[in-house]
């Protein structure tokens, strides 16, 4: 587990993650988190986290983008995260069919916590993964 994500919080290590990718591969983020973004469950965060790892390396890899939005905020009831890029898009339909497994592991990764993933592409409009997490109990740091 990265030691921002540990002891700053989910926000505060993708900021970090998204510096050190800018950096090394040429890639530009805007970011944003609204204000009183919750604190999550560290187990939460982690698979959040991961998600997001895996949205940036499948643009990096695939999708030949130069611009990434990632969004989170917030409402009584859910967390919701939004990531797009701007890159070349593809058919989600044989993704699935050939091998899928990151699509997959995104949704895995969500499932214990009742988190839902919908993720819409197109062929030149680039991929967006938009990401609903209840906030229940177990879902927050109550520290």
């Amino acid at each position: 587990m990265p030691k921002t994500l540990e002891n700053f919080g989910l926000a505060e290590s993708l900021h970090e993650l998204c510096k050190q990718t800018e950096v090394k591969e040429q890639l530009e983020f805007d970011i944003k988190v609204q204000d009183k973004f919750p604190s999550l469950d560290k187990q939460l965060e982690i698979a959040v986290f991961r998600v997001v790892q895996e949205f940036i390396n499948n643009a990096l890899k695939h999708s030949r983008s130069d611009k990434i939005e990632i969004e989170l905020f917030h409402n009584i009831n859910s967390v919701f995260i939004t990531l797009l890029d701007n890159g070349k898009g593809f058919s989600i339909t044989e993704a699935m069919g050939k091998n899928g497994m990151g699509l997959r592991n995104v949704q895995t990764r969500l499932q214990p916590y009742n988190g839902e993933v919908s993720i819409s592409s197109k062929i030149g409009k680039g991929t967006r993964f938009k990401i609903m997490i209840p906030l229940m109990p177990s879902n927050i740091n109550n520290k």
